[in-house]
């Protein structure tokens, strides 16, 4: 499959990652298509793009969705569908829909649903027989009051992502009041100290082909990481060979993890969809050779390349600097990493970001949510119904598979 050109079909344009995927097979000599349920995207200003289409929202409008999807793949003779962002969820909701012409490069709703949950992960991982750091299940505001944990722990809800509306709670402190919603209960997970640490691998099934690990430093606004350091670590590497290999696991994956100074290493959370770790990968790496899982060897990034959102770094990481010692740190990556958009001969997505970011502080104001936030409004996954007519010989109805236990 990987030896003469193919049709790529990717999700997401107005994500950087999914940019860099066009790049990377457009390089390699495929033809790559690109959809989005934004008229206006990072995307659409590539060359490494061959058409740009707009579908509608995976959240707000999911069977129409999944039918623009296979309109395109049909009309066009996709080969290879790749989702990136969190619309992947519905993706595997609807998989049996999709043409068996086409290749969906994700698993079943049934495993991306026990990983995208943080509650349903951690029991996953017991199960498995990893272990996990002490987290408690609330599904209601009593729920917490009535929690009186004898350490710090982690809230956050079950259902979210880059850690929006994450809070720490000490012993003794009045349990916070957040909005618990019947289908996205939330976790209170014992607080782990020490480093924390971002993985992307591509995988398929059950074997490693692509992989990257960086430590956590910039961010916004302590949630999504914007520097990205790649590093060795092979403790991490063998801990996720061995997660994707008891799982059988096809597709992009990521999680984050904490190691104590006793080195103990914990999962907190699993992505399983693509994640900024997709760009330490250089051109010269041909990770998309991952995608068709026929390279022999893991393709890991060069140790010590960096890479940074520039305009996140102009936007939060300064915020940082602030704290003094981290002033050289912030300094260094600045002027030292190589921006994820800019590239020579694809000059037009970095142009383009500086009429795109006005665009989202627009939609941050008009909707009143944070840009981390407002930036995956339309395609992200809370827990809800998923309203999508399935073929009859579907085996679960939605209830069946939103069941929390």
């Amino acid at each position: 499959m990987a030896n003469q050109p193919k049709r790529i079909l990717l999700t997401g344009g107005r994500s950087t990652i999914t940019l860099d995927i066009a790049r990377h097979f457009h390089k390699a000599g495929h033809f790559v298509y690109v959809a989005d349920s934004h008229r206006k995207h990072i995307c659409k200003f590539s060359n490494a793009v061959s058409k740009n289409f707009q579908v509608p929202s995976p959240r707000f409008h999911s069977e129409q969705f999944i039918e623009s999807l296979i309109s395109i793949i049909e009309k066009h003779n996709i080969d290879l569908y790749i989702p990136t962002c969190e619309e992947t969820i519905y993706i595997s909701y609807a998989l049996s829909k999709f043409p068996k012409s086409c290749e969906v490069f994700c698993e079943p709703f049934e495993l991306l649903h026990s990983l995208h949950s943080k509650w349903l992960f951690m029991e996953k991982l017991k199960e498995l027989g990893i272990d996990v750091p002490k987290t408690v299940l609330i599904k209601s505001q009593n729920d917490l009051e009535n929690l009186n944990l004898p350490y710090s722990y982690a809230l956050k809800a079950t259902y979210s992502r880059a850690s929006q509306n994450m809070c720490r709670v000490d012993p003794g402190s009045a349990a916070p009041a957040v909005k618990i919603e019947p289908y996205n209960p939330w976790v209170a997970q014992e607080w782990i100290k020490g480093v924390k640490y971002c993985t992307y691998s591509i995988v398929k099934e059950g074997k490693i082909y692509a992989h990257s690990t960086y430590p956590v430093s910039f961010t916004v606004d302590g949630s999504s990481c914007i520097t990205f350091e790649a590093i060795r670590h092979q403790k991490i590497l063998d801990w996720v060979t061995r997660f994707v290999g008891l799982t059988r696991f096809t597709g992009q994956i990521a999680f984050d993890f904490i190691e104590t100074d006793q080195s103990k290493l914990y999962a907190i959370e699993c992505n399983p969809r693509a994640t900024h770790g997709l760009h330490l990968f250089n051109e010269d790496d041909e990770i998309q050779k991952g995608f068709f899982g026929k390279n022999k060897e893991i393709i890991h990034p060069k140790e010590g390349t960096l890479k940074q959102i520039g305009m996140g770094m102009v936007a939060f990481g300064w915020r940082s600097v602030n704290r003094g010692p981290q002033l050289p740190g912030f300094l260094k990556n600045f002027f030292a990493a190589k921006d994820v958009v800019y590239q020579k001969n694809d000059l037009k997505p970095f142009f383009a970001m500086g009429t795109l970011f006005p665009m989202y502080w627009y939609m941050c104001k008009k909707y009143r949510l944070p840009l981390s936030a407002v930036f995956t409004f339309d395609t992200d996954w809370n827990g809800e119904a998923i309203y999508i007519h399935e073929p009859q010989e579907a085996e679960c109805t939605t209830k069946k598979k939103l069941n929390m236990g």
